[in-house]
């Protein structure tokens, strides 16, 4: 009878699912660390600018702001920005020179192509380090939001034309002025 009871247990034993015999479950945890949630991308097309008096002459009739150099290839822009963030987002932006000087009033102008179709003159406002931010006091307000838009991010292009009529100073012949656009996109929350 003993031989039957161990045989009967052994048998019982045998048939029980082996998910009986092991833990219920578990768990596989990681942590999400944003060192960044905004990534700017700027692609410039923007050209040097060489003055000569066949181009001042070309000026004569022109309405102020005018395009900056030769007409652009159709289809192509100055400036394209595009914005990939994991929050709300606001875009500002300004423009410098190696001579605030000469370069302090209304002299670059944006026009933006599609989009919320922003288009006025630009701040002057140096920015040392564009890539460590900022918020956007000084700047020139584009007009540009958005909200968590990965992974392809929103885009927008712009046409630079400027005013030389504003420029101050007495310039010479063989004067060389470096031009800078900046962009800064800032999370809403923090103006």
């Amino acid at each position: 009878m003993k031989k039957y009871i161990v045989i009967s247990i052994i048998a019982i034993v045998a048939l029980l699912p082996f998910a009986a015999w092991a833990d219920e479950g578990g768990e596989a945890f990681a942590t999400i660390y944003f060192e960044a949630v905004i990534n700017t991308i700027v692609t410039s097309h923007w050209d040097d600018l060489t003055i000569t008096q066949d181009v001042m002459e070309d000026w004569l009739e022109a309405s102020m702001p005018m395009d900056w150099g030769d007409p652009l290839t159709p289809g192509t822009h100055d400036i394209e920005v595009t914005v990939q963030s994991f929050t709300d987002y606001e875009v500002y932006a300004s423009y410098y020179s190696n001579m605030a000087a000469v370069f302090s009033g209304d002299v670059l102008y944006l026009t933006e192509s599609g989009g919320n179709g922003f288009f006025g003159y630009l701040d002057y406002l140096e920015i040392a380090d564009p890539a460590g931010g900022g918020d956007g006091v000084g700047m020139t307000d584009l007009g540009w939001t958005g909200t968590n838009n990965l992974p392809d991010g929103d885009h927008a292009s712009y046409d630079v034309s400027w005013n030389p009529g504003n420029i101050d100073g007495d310039l010479q012949k063989e004067d060389e002025f470096y031009l800078h656009i900046v962009f800064i996109v800032t999370d809403t929350y923090i103006r």
